[in-house]
């Protein structure tokens, strides 16, 4: 392996609030040091400026992040929604009861629980909030329809042809 490398700085835009353009600035680190330091995406890494110019980077040692999945939230979640003609809950609420790190929920998470467990979200005009309430397995739920995937008219196909 060389003894010397040369890393590239790459400015890329982050956000933008107002008429105000954010950047970042990010170092691409060659694949050689990478592997011989055991470097993993997403991998995060101590930065310390040593005088003028010199920068050390040591790798962190944390636990890994677990991320949740749409089963994990949905699960977590399903309990501590309260039925329609209860007082509503904000997501806020929910998570912190649900003990949930996520502090908002995907927005397709949202519109598949509509579907899964007949989540309703309503404004509350008192409060100025979103309140998550759900339909219990009795009631009538007004769900809404989806087109199915390939994948599902395939499979309900092969059902119906074995029966």
């Amino acid at each position: 392996m060389k003894s010397e490398h040369y890393v590239l700085v790459q400015r890329r835009k982050s956000v933008k609030y107002g008429e105000k353009q954010h950047y970042q600035d990010y170092v691409t680190i060659p694949t050689e040091i990478s592997r011989l330091l055991g470097l993993l995406p997403r991998q995060v890494m101590r930065c310390t400026v040593n005088g003028r110019g010199t920068l050390t980077y040591v790798r962190t040692e944390r636990a890994s992040e677990k991320r949740m999945t749409y089963g994990d939230w949905i699960n977590a979640i399903r309990d501590f929604i309260p039925l329609v003609g209860e007082q509503g809950k904000t997501y806020s609420h929910i998570r912190k009861e649900a003990d949930i790190l996520l502090k908002s929920a995907p927005a397709l998470w949202v519109k598949q629980a509509e579907r899964d467990i007949g989540l309703i979200r309503k404004q509350d005009s008192k409060a100025h909030r979103i309140l998550w309430t759900k339909f219990s397995l009795t009631q009538d739920s007004p769900r809404k329809s989806r087109n199915l995937t390939l994948t599902e008219l395939m499979e309900n196909n092969a059902t119906k042809s074995h029966q």
